[in-house]
């Protein structure tokens, strides 16, 4: 792992100013697919390999550490990783590739059982069964997790063009495993052979046992589908699939005859790229947001007239690659990966008429991050400190601000995603760390 100094800063600064889009990071790198794992985002590139980008994502510092260079030449299109962040997998322009964060020195290693051509998109069930899809293929691992997915023994064909017609031949571009954890498998597929092309939908069950047509009311002559995403917001029993397509946004809900068409959204008419809608939201309205050739766009529901407004400032007219919510449930804040890096739309402390007021939170600095013998806390005063798990459950009060990865018994803890405390009074920050063995 290549660690450039690695040093953590979280600065007390709270800010309330407009939304705006601010580049994060270096601005020569294209940034082709992004994902969220425990503490950090990764954010996977042309040519450059995968980033993860560390920091309190609301606050001005954020981190890049490049992963094992091994990856600098070739293009990632897509990326999953396990709930833990343990493994994390790649598609890429030659095939599928695993990082295992518990290795003593994390590195990419190919997975032989999928072949070295363009792996489109990747989706992983519950931590133990792996989707990959190539041009006209996909590809199950089953009943793995991490070095596991490296056995040829675990994998098998879903031989997706034997449930369609002989002239139809798919090209998979997008994955979506239903989120009610149905063992519902979506395909979107594009026109990538000609007249013998399969454009729209496929609806996998049994995790891809078998397959059927999902066009219900599909546009013949409307193009294919070049991302997948599902929506359900606390307010409606229903989820929504939303396929985004290169003339439009279809939406459908599981007790719909048909889907509807979104056909007024983007005052440019540039293409569709990308979508993205969280799952689970407590928001009034459910926010649906549409990456395009020229830049990202947002549409609240309910809106009768379907409209889809740019998000602004701060964003260039570039083509956006991939979309994803800073948090699981935080619609204000959302990252872009564009052709000119990493931009994140939030509140951004120097950008535009924010009002800095006082914080009573000091500053604070970890390193190493990630770590694997000792962390070390720098901190400008004298919280009371604690280290949980994920669970709640205490671990740890640190002594003479560092921590060495073992419980208050002195047992040495697993590889995982830890949570330091931080105790001011009254008051409690908290913040994610990871640990590797």
């Amino acid at each position: 792992m290549r660690i450039h100094s690695a040093f953590l800063f979280i600065f007390a600064v709270s800010v309330f100013c407009e939304l705006s889009w601010k580049q994060i990071g270096p601005g020569d790198i294209e940034v082709t697919a992004l994902e969220r794992s425990p503490g950090m985002l990764l954010a996977g590139t042309d040519g450059r390999g995968v980033f993860y980008l560390q920091g309190d994502t609301l606050l001005p510092f954020f981190n890049f550490i490049q992963t094992d260079p091994s990856m600098d030449t070739l293009t990632v299109h897509a990326l999953a990783c396990d709930k833990s962040g343990y493994s994390i997998f790649a598609g890429t322009n030659l095939g599928l590739f695993v990082y295992i964060m518990s290795m003593g020195a994390p590195r990419w290693i190919n997975i032989p059982a999928v072949p070295a051509t363009d792996v489109y998109t990747v989706e992983l069930y519950q931590d133990s069964i792996l989707f990959a899809a190539t041009d006209d293929e996909i590809y199950r691992g089953i009943d793995g997790s991490g070095y596991f997915f490296i056995s040829g023994s675990r994998w098998d064909t879903l031989n997706v063009k034997s449930f369609l017609g002989a002239l139809e031949i798919p090209s998979f571009r997008s994955l979506l495993l239903d989120p009610d954890s149905t063992g519902v498998l979506y395909a979107g597929s594009v026109y990538g052979h000609g007249r013998e092309s399969f454009a729209g939908v496929l609806k996998g069950s049994g995790l891809g046992k078998s397959f059927e047509k999902y066009n219900w009311g599909w546009d013949p002559s409307a193009p294919g589908v070049v991302s997948l995403a599902a929506s359900k917001p606390y307010f409606m029993d229903a989820t929504f699939l939303l396929a985004g397509t290169s003339d439009g946004l279809y939406s459908i809900t599981a007790n719909a005859k048909s889907w509807s068409v979104y056909p007024v959204y983007r005052p440019d008419s540039s293409a569709i790229t990308a979508v993205y809608a969280a799952y689970r939201t407590r928001s009034l309205y459910a926010r649906v947001h549409v990456a395009t050739e020229t830049g990202v766009f947002r549409y609240e529901y309910p809106d009768t007239d379907k409209v889809f407004a740019r998000m602004e400032p701060g964003l260039p007219a570039v083509r956006v690659n991939a979309l994803i919510a800073n948090r699981d449930v935080d619609y204000d804040s959302l990252f872009a990966g564009t052709t000119q890096g990493l931009y994140l739309y939030a509140d951004h402390p120097g950008a535009g008429n924010e009002r800095n007021k006082p914080s009573d939170k000091a500053d604070f600095a970890a390193f190493p991050v990630p770590f694997n013998q000792t962390v070390n806390f720098v901190i400008t005063s004298d919280p009371r400190l604690d280290i949980y798990d994920l669970s709640g459950r205490h671990l740890r009060t640190p002594e003479n601000h560092s921590w060495d990865g073992r419980d208050k018994s002195g047992n040495r803890l697993p590889a995982g995603v830890y949570l330091l405390t931080l105790k001011y009074g009254s008051k409690v920050h908290s913040y994610r760390i990871l640990l590797i063995r």
